[in-house]
């Protein structure tokens, strides 16, 4: 019996024994963890709708309609705006001036150059138009000078030798007054004088020249 006793004591020791070498975990606050996922989950939702109204939002940039486009299209330029055709007496100013027969040689070539029209009775003028070609250039000290021809029916010369000139390196023009009194066409006449040169050679000329200009009334 004793025996037995002590067993149970023993056992009894050690189980006691056990219990204070193992205490009790304690248990995890379920109140704070239930907050915890609850403050998430509202967090969560929250933030959803932001970003499904981000993806659904449109776009700020006006989109064009196929009418404006085909309005482009049709007109050239949005809005329907058109260009202007140009008029009659713009068309009729665009024409090339009327040239005269050209002289040419292997230094030099000159012609007189008119406007398409002149009016009857108003002041005007052909231009005589030297050209240097090659290695020539103008030759800036030369008297250049235009001797009027013999005026024809209908027209006066206000100068019998016109000697104002402008040059350039390769250009020389000589502006030639005439006065116009009867409609029709009358040819403006004379001789240039002329001069072109290289580093080494002058090269000096008389040439006739003449063009056959238009008078309106």
């Amino acid at each position: 019996m004793r025996l037995g006793r002590s067993l149970v004591l023993t056992i009894s020791f050690l189980v006691a024994c056990g219990d204070q070498a193992a205490p009790p975990q304690p248990k995890a606050d379920t109140a704070t963890a239930t907050t915890t996922t609850t403050a998430t989950a509202a967090t969560t939702a929250s933030a959803a709708p932001t970003e499904s109204a981000a993806a659904t939002e449109p776009s700020a940039a006006p989109a064009t309609s196929a009418s404006a486009v085909a309005s482009a299209d049709a007109k050239g330029t949005p809005g329907g705006t058109t260009t202007a055709a140009p008029s009659a007496s713009a068309q009729a100013s665009a024409k090339p001036d009327v040239e005269g027969e050209q002289k040419k040689g292997g230094s030099f070539s000159a012609y007189l150059s008119a406007k398409p029209s002149y009016k009857k009775g108003q002041p005007a003028t052909v231009t005589a138009i030297v050209n240097a070609l090659g290695e020539y250039h103008v030759n800036q000290e030369y008297p250049y000078k235009f001797k009027m021809g013999t005026a024809p029916a209908g027209v006066t010369y206000p100068e019998a030798v016109v000697r104002s000139v402008n040059r350039s390196e390769k250009r020389a023009t000589m502006s030639i007054p005439f006065t116009p009194d009867a409609s029709g066409t009358a040819t403006i006449s004379g001789e240039c004088a002329l001069s072109v040169c290289t580093d080494s050679n002058c090269v000096i000329e008389k040439v006739p020249l003449s063009v056959t200009v238009k008078v309106e009334d």
